[in-house]
């Protein structure tokens, strides 16, 4: 069973809290929103150098009516803030109808 809760927490706190529950063996969820905006991503953090990224809350396009997300806002917002505290090295997009 989650127990979810909702509050505005920094990347670094973020981090401290996948590092916690890493420890424990236990997976972190968390919904981030690109500041005040809508938009945002799922992430499921299973350890620090493992993250599900699943752009699926309000989604960013390049095109609306041919719904073509615009993966590079992500990497470029979302991917370079988690990047200044989970070093990531890798990361690749998928996408399917």
């Amino acid at each position: 069973m989650y127990n979810w809760t909702e509050e505005k927490i920094t990347i670094s706190e973020l981090y401290e809290i996948a590092r916690i529950k890493e420890q424990a063996h236990e997976v972190v969820g968390v919904d981030l929103y690109w500041n005040d905006t809508n938009i945002g991503v799922s992430l499921l953090i299973f350890n620090p150098y493992e993250i599900l990224f699943g752009i699926n809350i309000n989604r960013k396009y390049i095109d609306e009516k041919a719904q073509l997300i615009d993966f590079n806002w992500y990497a470029t917002k979302i991917l370079l803030g988690l990047n200044d505290v989970f070093n990531i090295a890798q990361y690749s997009f998928s996408f399917s109808y």
